[in-house]
């Protein structure tokens, strides 16, 4: 071996080594922090990327045990076991679902479709590939509410509240809604919520959509946490199956996120189907899942999934259900006009609407606390 090389290894192996163990320390120290996540709103940041860390880790204790470093290399299998730990059970089926088989007789489609995405044929692609019963489309606005007049004859069911802002929702339908409602007082928030019911024979199939605020500062988290706290109250005192499904600003391993789950009494419908992260699209391992279903305990995941880049920073979620009493057969023969409830929704004119188009809204980034109440459009044609 020349001289040279014995110097290089001499100078860059320590160099390199040194690295792996500072950036193993940072990664383990991420790792307990985020169980501390309950304490402090940046500490529930870090509970968001456990398969960053657990990629990471195992990278890192590779390499330091290239190195022979024995001891950092037991303390980079210890924080592979702890996120390993955590991000597993999400593989695993729910138990009362294991050994079922039933077909699905609900689909539902959520896509964020990021309002100044121009993308529209993507978006209108998938919604033909995945022909779902329920379509769910977050920031939306009037353009995109034009872009999407091809869907008006196999949805003829629509709930919609177009915004120039980040906050525009739309829920359609090819099946009966009943009682619709947007609700824009969840946590106080002005965010709109899309709320209906899909009849059974004699009970029905409780729908929320909903699109939370992020929490980028503390009045916003403040805001997203409330939100959350009043949608399971919303959802408790629901009689019936539900569904809850939007962007909820959370990943499962927030505490934030485990006490709605714990108080609302649904079930996430990635259990048994892996992680699957949705936003920041093109990030990779940096990627979170923040867009979510969850259902009733008696309602069975079929399957769960997402969809392919539509020009978003979302993924597109897709959700396979089987409800039990939900009769697609039946329930299509039903006049759209059963989910004309809301009456106080539909009389709008074209002058108000135009008016609405004109006026100006502000953007997601100033947008709170201002209370925000600006048209609400529900069509059920």
């Amino acid at each position: 071996m020349k001289w040279g090389e014995i110097r290089w290894k001499e100078a860059v192996f320590p160099a390199i080594l040194k690295r792996c163990k500072f950036l193993l320390a940072c990664v383990g120290a991420l790792s307990c922090a985020a169980f501390l996540g309950g304490l402090h709103r940046y500490l529930e940041l870090t509970c968001h990327f456990r398969v960053f860390y657990l990629l990471g880790a195992i990278i890192l204790t590779g390499a330091l045990l290239g190195f022979r470093a024995w001891r950092w290399s037991a303390l980079g299998l210890l924080v592979i076991a702890v996120n390993f730990c955590i991000i597993l059970p999400w593989y695993w089926p729910r138990a009362s679902h294991a050994q079922s088989a039933l077909a699905p007789n609900l689909r539902i489609l959520l896509c964020n479709v990021l309002t100044e995405n121009p993308k529209y044929e993507q978006v209108l692609g998938i919604v033909r590939e995945v022909d779902p019963d329920i379509l769910v489309l977050l920031e939306v606005n009037w353009d995109w509410m034009g872009a999407l007049a091809p869907l008006k004859e196999s949805y003829p069911f629509k709930v919609t509240q177009p915004r120039s802002d980040n906050f525009g929702i739309a829920l359609l339908s090819r099946l009966p809604l009943e009682n619709t409602q947007i609700i824009e007082d969840f946590g106080n928030s002005s965010a709109p919520a899309i709320v209906g019911e899909i009849p059974l024979g004699g009970k029905s199939l409780s729908l929320v959509a909903i699109h939370t605020l992020p929490p980028p500062g503390a009045q916003y988290t403040a805001i997203r946490n409330a939100q959350l706290v009043d949608l399971a109250a919303f959802v408790q005192e629901k009689e019936g199956p539900c569904v809850v499904i939007g962007d909820l600003n959370t990943t499962m391993w927030s505490p934030t996120y485990h006490r709605f789950e714990t108080d609302c009494g649904l079930v996430n419908t990635r259990r048994g189907f892996g992680v699957m992260a949705t936003w920041p699209v093109g990030l990779g391992p940096l990627m979170i899942p923040i867009d979510h279903c969850l259902c009733s305990p008696e309602i069975q995941v079929v399957d769960c999934y997402t969809g392919p880049d539509i020009g978003s920073d979302h993924l597109p979620l897709i959700v396979e259900l089987s409800v039990p009493g939900l009769d697609l057969s039946e329930a299509q023969k039903m006049e759209p006009q059963r989910g004309r409830k809301n009456t106080e929704f539909i009389q709008i004119s074209l002058e108000m609407i135009k008016g609405a188009r004109r006026a100006p809204l502000q953007t997601a980034k100033n947008l709170f606390p201002l209370r925000f109440s600006a048209l609400s459009a529900v069509q059920m044609e």
